[in-house]
């Protein structure tokens, strides 16, 4: 039997450890005949298989493009070239584990320069204001607005403003 588990970047390794367990026993009660399965749970995800599991390009998460420049892929093709060697790495060293439980890390750096370059701005002009400030879907600071009942963000007029002085 091959597993892969994956734990949200917020949980610490006991917790994870703790949802996979609990992944893995939910998963052997009720898919016990079967050859493969996923389980997803809040803090982690669970793959079993009775065949080794190959990680795939195709299985990977990708980094959603913000500029339009397409300076991003070579942001994405190193983002990739971490999460395998992670996965690797981490892979590795539960294979030589007797829980056959293992965590790893790995630090990535990018950065939303357009949001950056304009946040010294956006408070200097604010001193004494109030204002309301969205993130677009395309990762962008949306424009102030004189008017927080303009502004197209579901969220009540309270929660989306702040006072800077």
């Amino acid at each position: 039997m091959y597993a892969i588990g994956h734990c949200r970047g917020d949980t610490n390794s006991t917790t994870c450890k703790n949802c996979i367990s609990q992944a893995l026993r939910d998963v052997q009660m009720v898919c016990a005949l079967r050859m493969q399965a996923i389980i997803h749970y809040d803090l982690c995800s669970l793959r079993i298989s009775s065949e080794k599991i190959h990680f795939d390009r195709n299985d990977m998460v990708h980094l959603i493009a913000m500029r339009s420049d397409k300076s991003y892929i070579k942001i994405q093709q190193e983002f990739d070239k971490a999460v395998i060697l992670l996965i690797t790495a981490v892979a590795s060293k539960a294979s030589n584990l007797s829980t056959k439980f293992a965590s790893g890390q790995e630090m990535f750096l990018v950065e939303c320069l357009s949001a950056l370059l304009s946040f010294e701005e956006i408070t200097a002009n604010a001193h004494g204001k109030r204002i309301a400030l969205f993130l677009d879907y395309d990762g962008t600071l949306s424009p102030i607005v004189d008017d927080p009942e303009r502004h197209s963000c579901p969220l009540r007029k309270e929660s989306s403003e702040q006072r800077f002085v």
